[in-house]
């Protein structure tokens, strides 16, 4: 009886596991109709699923710098290696290395402090969750920090985060004030839309406001003290051009449409300009165009990474400009315009004579930028461009066929310049590999460098956002 006993359990078990998995290959089965039926018809939970799946792809088609390996241990973010360099050879080789020179002291560079932001990892001995951003002399020696406060944005309300695949909102750009307070504009890492929001903070940390308003990258702060910011709105596909039969479309089913913000100097919106409208009413809608293609793809068509104010020093060099209008940056059109925000009108265009570029800044009669993918393959990829506003013409500002790099000069899709206020000097950060230069625009060569962690190993530094000049007198003490 006992073998009798034997396989009868043995047959009870295998009909139990049979039985296990066609129930769970039912279960993949009516998931499957299921997700058809709701791709189909899009009905619940298709914007659900597709919102994840757009959240997933916008590291890569948004601008969140990401590495592929990270620091084990955290305490390699805790220091600053300042270098100086000295005036390099005339027959030093594009990339050959400069030689730092420690008996330099740096007396014919500026004396500005510099105001930098490195991430949520920055500094990790001080402040368990890092430091928003940080103000240090030309030395090194941190004069003050303002700390990141990780629960800041935990109460979103418009932005979607996946569970497991969303990473921390960081800061990005920001702005100091003389009494101390700090404006920042924040990203998400894997969510959707990447755009938070802005956020403003006195001397001393403590939150004075923010908006969740999808404001991003970097922005500038007007004389009367209103703010003028990249925003964006997530809109459904297509979007038509104009009154053409062109259109722009995405396969996601969704669309990043870029506006410019104008916000008081508590963050309330004053004044919305869309940038799709404002490119097509002033006859520029052709940039969307591509070969005999009569429709562009992208669910982030035009990538408005900055928005500047005109000052009055720049709009005397030419007569159509004046105070008050915005110089702007579409990476992914490759194009830096000038909006007139009271007509919403472009007035002056550059399109293909700078390759993914960030950061345009107003220089003499010209206009100087990151030019992050039209450098020269020898010396990595980036560079310094500067365009006429009379002729539109190119112009490679740094490296030259004399400068002397540190390193390689590659920041793909990210990245931030500055200039002294003398127009002299540049801030170069090289985002990715945690350096921040001082390039010599007369000499083309790099004066003076800060590698935020590891010397040696990339991936044991931060990731450097932003710097910049800092003339203010000293809140901290």
């Amino acid at each position: 009886m006992r073998p009798i006993l034997a396989t009868t359990s043995a047959s009870t078990n295998w009909f139990d596991r049979f039985l296990r998995l066609s129930f769970f290959l039912g279960l993949v089965v009516l998931a499957f109709i299921g997700g058809f039926y709701a791709c189909l018809f899009r009905v619940f939970p298709f914007d659900l699923l597709r919102n994840a799946a757009v959240a997933g792809q916008s590291l890569v088609e948004a601008e969140v710098p990401t590495r592929t390996e990270y620091a084990t241990d955290l305490a390699v973010f805790d220091n600053l290696e300042i270098r100086w360099y000295r005036e390099a050879s005339a027959n030093s080789g594009s990339n050959a290395n400069s030689e730092p020179d420690a008996s330099s002291s740096g007396e014919d560079q500026g004396d500005e402090a510099i105001l930098f932001v490195a991430g949520s990892v920055q500094f990790p001995n001080l402040n368990p969750w890092g430091a928003l951003a940080t103000l240090m002399d030309r030395n090194g020696k941190v004069l003050h920090r303002w700390a990141n406060d990780p629960q800041l944005w935990s109460d979103l309300k418009s932005v979607s985060k996946v569970p497991g695949i969303s990473g921390p909102i960081s800061p990005v750009a920001v702005h100091l004030y003389p009494n101390g307070d700090l404006l920042s504009t924040y990203h998400g890492n894997n969510t959707f839309p990447f755009a938070i929001g802005m956020a403003k903070f006195d001397k001393n940390s403590s939150l004075l406001w923010k908006r969740e308003n999808f404001c991003h990258h970097n922005f500038s702060v007007a004389s009367d003290g209103t703010i003028f910011v990249p925003s964006l709105e997530v809109v459904e596909s297509p979007i038509q051009i104009g009154n053409t039969s062109s259109s722009i479309y995405s396969n996601s089913g969704k669309i990043y449409r870029d506006q410019v913000l104008q916000l008081d100097t508590d963050g309330n919106e004053l004044m919305r300009i869309d940038l799709v409208d404002a490119l097509v009413r002033s006859g520029w809608g052709h940039v969307f165009f591509a070969g005999n293609s009569m429709n562009y793809q992208s669910d982030d068509p035009l990538h408005l990474n900055d928005v500047q104010v005109v000052d009055a020093q720049f709009a005397s060099k030419a007569s159509w400009l004046k105070p008050g209008d915005l110089i702007i940056s579409l990476r992914n059109l490759n194009c830096i315009a000038i909006l007139d925000p009271q007509t919403r009108m472009i007035k002056w265009i550059s399109s293909g004579t700078m390759s993914g570029q960030h950061s345009p800044r107003m220089l003499g009669d010209c206009i100087l930028a990151l030019d992050n993918l039209g450098g020269r393959e020898e010396t990595g990829c980036t560079q310094l461009t500067k365009i006429s506003l009379d002729r539109g013409l190119a112009e490679t500002v740094f490296p030259k066929s004399n400068s002397t790099l540190p390193e390689s000069m590659c920041t793909v899709n990210s990245g931030f310049i500055d200039l002294s206020s003398d127009g002299k000097r540049a801030l170069v950060c090289l985002s990715l590999i945690g350096v921040i230069w001082e390039v010599d625009l007369e000499s083309s060569q790099v004066r003076w460098e800060m590698i935020a962690g590891d010397p040696q190993i990339t991936s044991n530094r931060m990731i450097v956002g932003c710097a910049k000049y800092v003339n203010v007198t000293p809140f901290w003490e």
